[in-house]
């Protein structure tokens, strides 16, 4: 039932399952875990609410708060892991593109310019009150 509900709720395509769509959202980094609290999250998303902690507990024997997709739908799972590899690779490539044409300064985060050119100084007479008060 559970997996139907998130064919109705995500879709589902030839290529992939409401499953693993539902899984990309609560975990964006495609480990192929979700927490407890994003389970449950999820299952309220595809509007069920009997057993759902009867569901937590199959899905998490272990009870280390954690589901695993591969615990669900092992088909599911696999698809899931080589999307990540993909992703991975795709991400890598990019990354020594961007060294080898010298580009390493897109992939450091920017650093803090402070007041913007539109700033009237209040800004910084706002930040000096808050330090007065602190020092207070």
């Amino acid at each position: 039932e559970f997996k139907v509900k998130c064919d109705q709720r995500f879709g589902s395509t030839s290529e992939r399952t409401g499953l693993e769509i539902a899984f990309e959202k609560y975990d964006p980094d495609a480990t192929g875990i979700i927490s407890t609290e994003k389970f449950k999250a999820l299952c309220q998303e595809v509007k069920i609410t009997d057993g759902v902690h009867r569901m937590v507990h199959y899905y998490d024997p272990h009870s280390d708060n954690e589901i695993r997709l591969e615990d669900i739908d092992k088909e599911a799972a696999e698809m899931n892991e080589k999307a990540r590899e993909v992703r991975d690779k795709a991400a890598h490539t990019k990354l020594r593109y961007d060294k080898r044409m010298k580009r390493e300064h897109m992939t450091t985060q920017p650093r803090d310019m402070g007041a913007t050119a539109k700033d009237d100084g209040a800004s910084a007479k706002l930040v000096k009150e808050m330090q007065q008060k602190c020092s207070k």
